[in-house]
């Protein structure tokens, strides 16, 4: 068992041995009337030798316009793949994702040259950003709970 098996195991996926470029594409994702989101998903590259030409990049498209870089690692220096290839999970968050967009396509790239190379990537999700308004609403609520508390406490007097 590898150290990747340490994640949730949700939405999961392997990429061992592509020998060339192998592209993950899932459905798009509807998104209309779900407010403001951000996706976030974590990936593990194991450690291996790299060649110069691999690479591992993700990119979304919000609503079929111009892909977004999310993630994009090559061994050719600046953040370098090796340094990556460590065994450890990291996480990816994108930027927040307006409320008026209607769907979103994530896809994953990777381009290993050798039978030793593996990425693993999981827990791909879609998360609602909460409204300013629901902020206030829980602070609302928390301040009348505490008047309440302290009322029952006697920590004011009454009102009569």
């Amino acid at each position: 068992m590898s150290t990747a098996d340490a994640r949730t195991g949700s939405n999961s996926f392997r990429f061992s041995d592509p020998d060339g470029i192998l592209t993950l594409t899932p459905d798009a994702i509807d998104i209309s009337g779900e407010g403001a989101v951000r996706l976030t998903f974590w990936y593990l590259i194991e450690n291996a030798t790299f060649e110069s030409t691999d690479r591992f990049f993700a990119n979304i498209t919000v609503d079929g316009g111009t892909p977004t870089s999310l993630i994009d690692v090559q061994n050719s220096g600046g953040t370098d793949i090796e340094a990556l290839a460590d065994d450890t999970w990291r996480q990816i968050i994108s930027p927040i994702i307006s409320a008026s967009a209607n769907s979103v396509v994530l896809d994953f790239n990777v381009q290993f040259n050798s039978d030793s190379e593996t990425l693993f990537l999981d827990d791909i999700e879609v998360n609602a950003i909460p409204e300013p308004a629901t902020y206030a609403l829980i602070l609302g609520g928390l301040a009348i709970g505490v008047v309440i508390w302290k009322r029952r406490r006697g920590y004011f007097l009454p009102l009569d």
